[in-house]
């Protein structure tokens, strides 16, 4: 779990701390603000940290320069350096976990000096014990229509293009169901999810013509009823929802794991958006604790769902807010803080009243 972070000067980011930080949070802002940014700085951090096992020949440093090298896309290791800056950029993330609450919390610190090069990352994990979960980064754009393309140009053509966090959860998804039935509390609202996908998405073996020969190739299906059709024919939300469901079953989604999730509103309807954040607070429930989330988003229907939870629940759920290069925080259990998101739907539904009274 993650307890707090600090960034200064991570490319749009020019000083950023978050502490206190909860099993669900929440960064919102404007575009470009760097609501993207911090996710994919944490989940670089973090996987950095998860594949340093065992007889692994390379170096934290090394892991975690090749991961922000894939998952930012750089020309130089430079460039991700804030621009016009004459500081380092630097970064502090502290692991705790509610498991061990006697041990305090180890940092994972990483900097990169101005005009780096390759090899100048410096990275110094103090985490002694080995994480028990993996991290998981959702992107905004669905991936099981795109699922073999990312693979392909990533594995084997190593191309630009689709960042780590696709590649990651491509090969993530291509991991086959190990359990049958999701945790108890997480029962109904995903069969609430279900509903409003109007079928179930399978990844298959298939056999697909080539020159005349049936090649085996894996392949996604939608599924209503007893009738089957190719994932192109589902909805763009029915894929993305679809999405949560694989990770519960293959069981990268599990206690300890750390899920980040650029736009969860995006492809989906206001009643999706609930539906899929009661299902998010509910793996909260079921995992005790023990999994946290990270949110991205720039909508109302998903600052006022979690609001109405942290409400409902009497939980924290942290928000860090950007405007501009400055960053403030606050907590929804408080209320709902003053932000552009919730000040434009106020200015609209003022807007509404005065077209009613004229």
């Amino acid at each position: 779990m993650i307890e707090s972070v600090e960034l200064k000067n991570f490319g749009p980011i020019a000083d950023f701390a978050w502490r206190d930080l909860s099993p669900i949070n929440l960064v919102i802002g404007r575009n470009g603000t760097g609501k993207t940014f911090l996710l994919k700085a944490l989940y670089c951090a973090l996987r950095s940290f998860e594949e340093k096992r065992g007889d692994e020949p390379m170096s934290s440093g090394e892991i975690l320069e090749k991961k922000l090298f894939w998952t930012f896309q750089y020309d130089d290791l430079g460039d991700l350096v804030r621009s016009g800056s004459a500081a380092d950029l630097s970064a502090k993330i502290m692991l705790g976990s509610p498991m061990f609450p006697l041990e305090p919390a180890k940092p994972l610190v990483f900097s990169i000096p101005k005009n780096a090069k390759r090899g100048d990352v410096r990275f110094e994990n103090q985490a002694s014990r080995t994480p028990n979960g993996t991290s998981i980064f959702i992107p905004a754009k669905e991936v099981l229509s795109l699922h073999n393309v990312i693979l392909r140009t990533r594995q084997d053509l190593r191309l630009f293009g689709f960042d780590d966090t696709y590649l990651d959860l491509a090969e993530a998804l291509s991991h086959q169901p190990q359990v049958l039935d999701y945790p108890q509390a997480v029962v109904q609202p995903m069969s609430a999810l279900h509903e409003r996908v109007g079928g179930r998405v399978d990844y298959d073996l298939v056999m697909t013509p080539s020159q005349g020969i049936p090649i085996p190739q894996s392949a996604w299906r939608f599924r209503v009823g007893d009738r089957e059709h190719a994932i192109g024919l589902a909805a763009e939300g029915a894929r993305k929802l679809a999405v949560l469901d694989r990770l519960l079953r293959n069981g990268h989604l599990r206690r300890g794991s750390i899920l980040l999730i650029d736009e969860p509103e995006s492809t989906l309807h206001p009643e999706a958006i609930t539906a899929f954040l009661d299902v998010l607070y509910s793996l909260v429930e079921a995992f005790d604790q023990d999994i946290q989330i990270f949110l991205a988003s720039h909508s109302y229907f998903v600052v006022k769902k979690l609001y109405l939870i942290a409400q409902e629940k009497g939980i924290s759920i942290p928000v860090a807010m950007a405007e501009g290069d400055d960053w403030e925080t606050a907590d929804l259990k408080d209320g709902m803080p003053s932000n552009p998101i919730i000040d434009e739907s106020i200015r609209l539904y003022k807007e509404e009243v005065d077209l009613v009274l004229k």
